[in-house]
């Protein structure tokens, strides 16, 4: 992104600390284990990218930008935070390493059930 940016907006130090702040957020969403923790650091990198949408985006296209991104939030994001939720609550499942082996025991018993 930084090198399809246009060469007066590379030149703003707000807008690669922008970029990297949404490296260094993106980095620890996937160096997490708990399925909240992952969520809540993945909604976090939004917020850098609504800041360089509103900074250093056009009129029209910020305006419509700023919506999208709002409506993915509410329509792409809140039901993944549900899914998280629900297993939490129904199989106890709240990190990858419970959510792995959950899906491996899953398929071992099919597999002792078929047979």
């Amino acid at each position: 992104m930084i090198v399809a940016s246009p060469s007066s907006q590379i030149k703003s130090p707000a807008y690669l600390r922008l970029f990297i702040s949404i490296l260094f957020i993106l980095t620890l969403c996937f160096k997490v284990n708990p399925l909240i923790l992952f969520y809540y650091r993945f909604e976090v990198a939004l917020l850098p990218i609504f800041l360089i949408i509103m900074g250093w985006g056009y009129q029209p296209e910020r305006l419509l930008a700023r919506v999208n991104l709002f409506l993915y939030t509410v329509f792409a994001s809140l039901p993944l935070l549900l899914c998280f939720l629900l297993l939490a609550s129904s199989f106890y499942i709240a990190s990858f390493a419970d959510l792995l082996k959950f899906r491996t025991s899953n398929r071992s018993s099919r597999l002792l059930n078929s047979s």
